[in-house]
């Protein structure tokens, strides 16, 4: 897969995760803080989410691996599996970086086919 053809992927993942973020913001909002951390109502416990590559010896893999080293201008850059190239919220809320994280993942893997990537989340 050419660099072009992927820097448009990242373009359209960057839309679909803004997308999913700014709706789930929408949503968190609407159903109030769900918890009390030291006297402070939060919507959501502090996590993140990313996106990994399943089989790091795919043909995908190697192409993003080599579209990334060549964007960053960098060859020894290596993604480690995951998916960098796309929005970032800035928010910290698990729930919001998991929708931008499974909107991604679905988006890659209807373009790759399924089980291409998967998703890591964790709370902090």
């Amino acid at each position: 897969m050419s660099n072009a053809n992927w820097n448009n992927i990242c373009i359209e993942a960057a839309k679909i995760a803004k997308d999913a973020v700014q709706k789930e913001i929408a949503q968190m909002i609407a159903d109030g803080p769900q918890y009390m951390v030291g006297g402070e109502k939060l919507y959501d416990l502090c996590g993140g989410a990313y996106v990994k590559f399943v089989d790091l010896r795919s043909s995908a893999y190697r192409s993003y691996k080599k579209f990334v080293r060549e964007e960053e201008n960098n060859p020894k850059y290596d993604p480690y599996g995951m998916f960098h190239s796309y929005y970032h919220s800035g928010r910290q809320e698990w729930r919001v970086n998991k929708a931008q994280a499974y909107a991604i993942k679905d988006y890659l893997n209807s373009v790759f086919g399924q089980g291409t990537v998967t998703v890591k989340t964790y709370i902090d």
